[in-house]
């Protein structure tokens, strides 16, 4: 937990440099780590629960491997909030910086 509130924290920081919602920023980067997390456990549990049930593996799989599959979720949070970061670094581009209004309609006559 601490770790996705120190997330909100630099997406908050980062944000606000760049001119976006800070609060909104932090809301987005916390809900990523925890869903990430959560969306990881929830599915490589369900696959190791199906391949027991398959009879695949041992009923034993599953504790041998909680650990694993707790570091490999807090990878997947990792990067999925490092790709929120990446995009917090852009900058926002201006109506001037993109080119200007669209050119006109093509006229058929």
């Amino acid at each position: 937990m601490l770790i996705a509130l120190m997330t909100a924290w630099i997406a908050y920081k980062k944000a606000k440099e760049n001119g976006r919602n800070g609060w909104l920023w932090a809301l987005i980067a916390a809900v990523v780590f925890i869903g990430t997390q959560t969306l990881t456990v929830l599915l490589l549990g369900v696959g190791l629960e199906v391949m027991v049930v398959l009879g695949q593996a041992h009923e034993s799989i599953v504790e041998e491997l909680s650990a694993i599959v707790s570091v490999v979720a807090f990878v997947a949070s990792f990067g999925a909030s490092w790709f929120v970061f990446r995009y917090l670094d852009r900058p926002i581009l201006e109506a001037d910086e993109l080119g200007g209004p669209p050119p006109p309609p093509p006229n058929f006559e």
